[in-house]
């Protein structure tokens, strides 16, 4: 039984190799697992490989890419108005970068747009450009690539059907295994090929654009308001200042009561004692022939005080 399946494994492997654009039918002779009697019911298990169809009445398969460099007299104004152009069309934002210096500022956007809507995209964006410095489109086609990768994965699916068949016919534990391991491979393809099909189909479906907007002065960008700006805000953030410490002082009332009640007390007991701190302060008695000089204690100093908040 290893013969035949090895001879199977042998026609599978050679359509695999083969022109992807026609692959021959399988006999019986190729799918033969048992005895002759169960031949024709092998023969029927994977279905035929039908020759390419007629591409030449296709439609093109084009990738449209632009790249485009715009000289504005407004940058923060320009680069604003991008977001809200992107918006009016079928198309997004896929990547935005600034770069900044003393002389030039300047936005790369990466947009990604329908394929009709391109052209008219293109139009809204120069309106931008106070000078277009660069501007360049470009096309690929590929559709020889999608119609090459399209037949060769009709092939694999061919294939995989035939090794799906043998699997199902195969009895020995060595040839389930070997069925299994070139059925893997030929999956693995498979999933290749779809995904480059899906890749081709979006870019063809979505165009690429490539946008920079740049500002050139040669007395300098700006890189912040100006000074009349600056001093509004500076006039503004001293009010804020001002109303935070009005707020800080209310917060701290219970300090303010404390001092008042103690203020209020010292007085009422000053009334009470009127010639209780009424007294000369004690000077020293100059001796004869030196400079008058006097120094005043801690104590008169606190005396001194005490006097001026009982009046």
């Amino acid at each position: 039984m290893r013969l035949p399946l090895l001879a199977a494994l042998a026609v599978v492997l050679a359509a695999c190799q083969g022109d992807a654009s026609y692959a021959p039918e399988p006999t019986a002779e190729s799918l033969t697992l048992d005895e002759a009697p169960e031949r024709s019911v092998s023969a029927d298990v994977a279905p035929r490989l039908q020759p390419v169809q007629d591409t030449s009445r296709r439609a093109p398969i084009l990738l449209r890419t632009a790249d485009l460099t715009f000289r504005v007299g407004d940058h923060p104004e320009a680069a604003a108005a991008v977001p809200r152009i992107v918006g009016q069309f079928d198309a997004y934002l896929a990547g935005e970068e600034e770069n900044r210096s003393s002389y030039r500022v300047s936005n790369t956007y990466t947009i990604r747009v329908a394929s009709v809507q391109f052209d008219s995209l293109l139009t809204a964006l120069t309106a931008l450009a106070d000078d277009v410095e660069h501007r360049s489109i470009s096309v690929t086609d590929v559709t020889e690539e999608f119609v090459d990768v399209e037949a060769r994965l009709r092939a694999r699916r061919a294939v995989e059907a035939q090794y799906v068949a043998l699997l199902e016919r195969a009895a020995d534990v060595e040839d389930v295994v070997a069925v299994q391991e070139k059925l893997a491979q030929v999956r693995e393809e498979i999933e290749r090929a779809e995904g480059r099909l899906r890749y081709l189909r979006d870019r063809a479906a979505m165009s690429t654009v490539r946008l920079t907007l740049f500002e050139e002065s040669p007395t300098g960008i700006a890189s912040g308001p100006g000074f009349f700006d600056r001093l509004g805000d500076a006039f503004a953030d001293g009010w804020d200042v001002f109303l935070g410490l009005l707020v800080g002082m209310v917060a701290l009332w219970p300090l303010w009561l404390i001092v008042g009640l103690a203020i209020w007390g010292w007085r009422v007991w000053r009334r009470r004692h009127p010639g209780a701190l009424r007294r000369t302060p004690r000077r020293p008695t100059p001796r004869r022939g030196a400079r008058h000089s006097y120094s005043p204690t801690i104590e008169d100093a606190l005396e001194e005080l005490f006097f001026s908040f009982s009046i």
